[in-house]
């Protein structure tokens, strides 16, 4: 199936992106670089202040940006702990956040995933009106299979039961294989929860392998691989172009499909990645047999 300027340019509307504390300090003002409104996504990882996410989610919204604080249970120390920084946060007017376990493989406190902050109440008592929860496409290295799709159920059951607008944000991904995969055992399951798909920004080879080691993606890992064998590839800048063609395929080929929108993460190539968006969204692409290229 072809598919045409058009059908790229729906598919990026109204992306997501996220930025690390780091990279928006060093940006200043993201303003000339991201629509009023866009959603942002702020990571906590472990060894970083949660303060620091905080402060970044304060300057985005100062600048006319959605901030979306992660909240990485396991670097929670206590439940005072989790009320401080919930509390800091809804005081900024922030109303979406993404909910996850997150990397670290023991908790500092009483949170060692989403089940054991479900289970508290907690959550509900925040003025919160969009509730992100963590998606694997891939599975997760911390997660074995059976696991991974109960807490699947578990978040469809939460968000059954105290409505408000939930979706799965998805670690990204390189080919569109496993992705379909998940998404029909999603629908097999009546998991119905939207989806806000996980997609690579525009950074080199060698570095989405670290990122892709790192986050434990087996089969992404492998294509990478696959597609940057010589020295030039590696060291050169790789970009989702094929990953999109698909994808744009998909939504017209499956229009009912559980995709909302798509999240990138940069990986370092903050600047980069906008700009290859900002040339799909003006149409400065060029068709090709095998998908596109963006002219930035």
């Amino acid at each position: 199936m072809n598919i045409d300027k058009t059908d790229l340019q729906q598919l990026i509307h109204q992306y997501s992106i996220e930025i690390v504390p780091k990279t928006l300090r060093q940006i200043g003002d993201i303003r000339p670089w991201l629509a009023p409104g866009t959603e942002v996504y702020v990571p906590n990882l472990r060894g970083h202040k949660i303060s620091d996410t905080i402060d970044a989610c304060a300057q985005l919204q100062s600048q006319h940006m959605q901030a979306v604080p992660h909240l990485a249970l396991r670097n929670i120390a206590s439940e005072d702990e989790l009320r401080h920084t919930l509390d800091r946060i809804t005081a900024l007017g922030i109303r979406r956040i993404l909910v996850l376990a997150g990397g670290a493989k023991e908790p500092l406190g009483p949170y060692g995933s989403v089940k054991d902050l479900m289970k508290t109440g907690i959550l509900q008592t925040y003025p919160f009106e969009h509730i992100s929860f963590a998606g694997h496409p891939e599975g997760s290295p911390d997660i074995p299979p059976d696991e991974q799709e109960a807490a699947e159920a578990q978040k469809q059951g939460y968000a059954l039961t105290y409505p408000h607008d939930y979706y799965l944000t998805t670690q990204f991904c390189f080919q569109i294989a496993p992705i379909i995969t998940w998404l029909d055992r999603l629908r097999a399951r009546d998991i119905t929860l939207p989806v806000h798909l996980g997609i690579p920004g525009v950074a080199s080879t060698t570095s989405l392998i670290r990122h892709a080691q790192a986050c434990g993606i087996g089969q992404s890992i492998n294509f990478l691989w696959r597609n940057g064998r010589n020295i030039r590839r590696l060291m050169g800048l790789s970009t989702p172009d094929k990953l999109l063609t698909d994808l744009a395929i998909y939504r017209k080929t499956q229009p009912e499909n559980a995709i909302r929108k798509l999240h990138f993460y940069p990986l370092g190539g903050f600047e980069t990645t906008i700009n290859w968006l900002r040339a799909i969204e003006a149409g400065n692409i060029t068709l090709t047999d095998e998908g596109f290229t963006a002219n930035t």
